[in-house]
């Protein structure tokens, strides 16, 4: 069985959450064995959590909509940039917002 058989929504959602932990994860470990002050340490963690918290809610629906409505669409490859430009549009504001306090 051919692996893009094997790979669902469900599946695909599945495999992108462990990466996005992972990825997370090794980060800080990267950063704790790296030498880099406590400070400098803390200061990323609290940006990234303050920009979780501001983008989780919309990221994960704009994603939950498009594993469920992805099939569905003619056009998979206009379906896909638009939601890259919404994703995108959303991501700067959330970062302009961020600047600006």
């Amino acid at each position: 069985m051919k692996l893009t058989e094997r790979i669902n929504t469900i599946n695909g959602l599945q495999i992108f959450q462990v990466i996005r932990f992972t990825g997370l994860f090794l980060t800080g470990i990267l950063l704790a064995k790296s030498g880099i002050g406590l400070q400098v340490i803390g200061n990323y963690e609290k940006l990234l959590l303050i920009a979780g918290v501001a983008s989780f809610f919309w990221v994960q629906g704009i994603l939950n909509s498009l594993l469920s409505s992805y099939y569905d669409q003619p056009e998979k490859k206009v379906y896909l940039f638009n939601v890259f430009v919404l994703i995108s549009i959303f991501s700067l504001l959330i970062y302009g917002l961020m600047h600006l306090f």
